[in-house]
């Protein structure tokens, strides 16, 4: 095209605009707009100055462009977390995959998945009417992974993987408010753990006879004086412990899609029926994640057992 359009921004939507972009300008100041931008508002962005001395000059809106890339570091502008490319630090999206580090979405109106690519319109409905866009306002943090995942989970559908379910299930399920969930898998973890407890005692009342080269071998040879019963515990424990871990897996994307259906949906009721500050609160307490919550459920599994052996 024939207009310059390097350190350029249209006047609607204020990202900046690229040799390839349908560029317009203003017939009275210049301004240049996209062309979809303009059509949009049926007039020049910048209309309101027009005829004062705020009105739009290309060479003074270039400079201040210019300006506006140099950060306090030094450096010219910031790195986007999704492509890995530097783009001027008052852009409101990244100029090269057009994601905005603010909003976590695209300037195109749409998610994409790392890098810009495999796009899913706001408006994909996600299951019961919720939409791409509603679920990605609950999940909030890694959103892309999670939407993607929930398309791809229906009622045929609901085995997938989830390293975070099958590492920390209860602290995985607290972390991202599945708070019925988190306990049923604390219960069966420190389950676990206490079933291995008399295995644990009985070895304690081994005689000590030293540094044993083979521990394995020194246990096998006093297995009578242990006892089979505390061997075959520890073993259930373990067994319900991988169990849990597998299923929160397996299954914990599934439970987690369930999940933010509903948070969803409870946040449209309370957008409907509730004042702004208490739909507000409503918000925070169905979206996001829970530090707090994650925290709880680390420490419960770290200390409860210890409690619990202390009065056996």
């Amino acid at each position: 095209m024939g207009f310059e359009v390097k350190n350029k921004k249209c006047a609607v939507c204020e990202a900046y605009l690229f040799e390839d972009d349908d560029v317009v300008c203003c017939p009275i100041c210049g301004a240049p707009h996209h062309r979809d931008c303009y059509n949009a508002v049926g007039h020049c962005g910048l209309e309101k100055y027009h005829g004062t001395d705020l009105q739009y000059k290309a060479e003074e809106a270039e400079e201040t462009a210019k300006e506006k890339t140099e950060t306090s570091s030094g450096r010219k502008g910031r790195i986007c977390t999704q492509c890995g490319k530097e783009y001027p630090a008052d852009a409101r999206f990244c100029p090269y995959c057009g994601y905005s580090e603010m909003t976590g979405f695209f300037s195109d109106g749409n998610m994409r998945g790392f890098g810009g690519f495999n796009t899913v319109e706001d408006n994909t409905d996600i299951g019961e009417g919720v939409t791409a866009k509603e679920a990605a306002g609950v999940v909030l943090i890694n959103h892309f992974r999670y939407i993607y995942r929930f398309l791809s989970l229906n009622k045929n559908k609901k085995r997938s993987w989830n390293w975070a379910g099958f590492l920390l299930p209860g602290s995985w399920f607290a972390y991202r408010k599945m708070y019925k969930e988190s306990v049923i898998a604390v219960i069966f973890q420190i389950m676990s753990t206490v079933l291995s407890f008399p295995l644990l005692f009985a070895l304690e009342q081994l005689p000590t006879v030293g540094n044993q080269a083979n521990m394995m071998a020194y246990y096998i040879e006093n297995l009578p004086a242990i006892g089979y019963l505390p061997l075959i515990l520890a073993a259930v424990g373990g067994v319900v412990n991988l169990l849990i871990r597998i299923i929160s897996a397996m299954y914990g994307d599934w439970f987690y899609k369930n999940r933010v259906i509903l948070a969803a949906k409870e946040i449209k009721k309370a957008d409907r029926e509730l004042d702004s500050d208490e739909a507000e609160a409503a918000k925070k307490k169905w979206s996001g994640v829970s530090f707090i919550g994650f925290m709880v459920a680390f420490f419960a599994l770290e200390f409860v057992p210890t409690i619990i052996m202390m009065f056996i």
